[in-house]
């Protein structure tokens, strides 16, 4: 049964914060002769494989904006829901290589980073390879005027 979340909805929450596990991954592998990318990889890798161990297949979703960023551990059940956001062949390449990357070497990153999203691979040496990239789907609507009739009548 769904628990009310921090916002008041009654939704769980999709995913696991991993965000401060990435950057403590970061700090531990800091150096300054090698790439921020590369580092950033050699993290994600290890704090995708020690998920998996525990939850099953899945992938790391990063979310960036200007204000801040975050990084959740997404359930492979549960990735086509917390990437609503992309169009469904985006979604559909996903879910394929959620379906046949090794859990024992491999960790598949999803960033979104409006206006893009890019799906990689993550492997051994702090290799990260591009699988796929889309643009977000930014859909934008107006909510109607409330006509003054509507708001002064009585029930």
């Amino acid at each position: 049964m769904p628990s009310p979340s921090s916002n008041g909805t009654n939704q769980e929450p999709i995913g696991i914060n991993v965000t401060s596990l990435i950057d403590q991954g970061m700090a531990a592998l800091a150096n300054p002769t090698v790439p921020l990318m590369k580092i950033f990889a050699s993290s994600a890798l290890q704090v995708g494989i020690s998920q998996q161990q525990t939850l099953g297949r899945g992938m790391i979703l990063g979310m960036e904006s200007p204000k801040s960023k975050k990084f959740l551990y997404i359930q492979q059940a549960d990735s086509a829901i917390a990437l609503w956001m992309v169009g469904v062949e985006f979604k559909r390449e996903v879910a394929k290589v959620l379906e046949q990357y090794d859990i024992t070497k491999e960790a598949v990153i999803a960033m979104v980073v409006p206006p893009m999203a890019q799906l990689f691979m993550a492997s051994e040496h702090g290799e990260m390879q591009m699988v796929a990239v889309q643009e977000v789907e930014q859909t934008s609507f107006k909510l109607p005027r409330m006509s003054v009739s509507v708001k002064n009548r009585v029930g």
